[in-house]
């Protein structure tokens, strides 16, 4: 299996996805929705707090983000993620900042946001896990600036959408696809 970068500079490049179910990526559709809504991020820095593939920040840095950061804990897939951010590299020369960090999203906290640039935290662990929803909500709850936490989730397999907003309340946008949704929450 693998996916595609859905537009900007990148367009078209093929991204890697592991064999068997390691992991889920967040499917075509929702991704398109989202980034139909985003299609300039310039003035963005996009942190991946369960990358996987890399497919959501890779959407991000074609489509102009001034930085991308990617966490990985699992190393099959962290092998993966490396090689499609070569991919992505080969293809477009730029002066992007991506780094990447095989271990699990806690690592990043506690985080500032630059005023220069908008901060798009993208979370979007195995649905099942709830405790890492419940993790996030308790790291992220004194956030303020230039923040947007994306959150994605499924109504069969993890959270309702009510019972996500108990943990990240006031959603400004939510996404759907299926049963799977994305919600955008401003820490601002």
């Amino acid at each position: 299996m693998s996916l595609r970068i859905l537009g900007g500079q990148a367009k078209g490049l093929e991204i890697q996805v592991p064999k068997a179910d390691m992991i889920r990526p967040t499917s075509v559709l929702l991704r398109r929705k989202l980034f139909d809504s985003y299609q300039n991020l310039e003035d963005y820095s996009f942190i991946d707090l369960c990358a996987g593939t890399g497919a959501m920040g890779l959407e991000a840095l074609s489509r102009k983000a001034y930085s991308a950061w990617f966490y990985e804990k699992n190393s099959k897939v962290f092998n993966i993620l490396k090689h499609n951010i070569e991919a992505y590299r080969s293809r477009v020369k730029s002066e992007q900042v991506i780094h990447i960090f095989k271990q699990d999203f806690t690592g990043f906290f506690p985080i500032q946001s630059n005023q220069d640039k908008r901060l798009i935290l993208y979370f979007d662990p195995p649905y099942e896990q709830k405790q890492l929803y419940e993790q996030l909500a308790l790291l992220t709850q004194d956030l303020k600036g230039n923040i947007e936490l994306w959150v994605e989730s499924d109504r069969q397999k993890g959270f309702k959408q009510e019972e996500l907003e108990l943990l990240f309340p006031s959603p400004r946008k939510v996404f759907t696809q299926g049963t799977s949704y994305l919600s955008i929450i401003d820490k601002g």
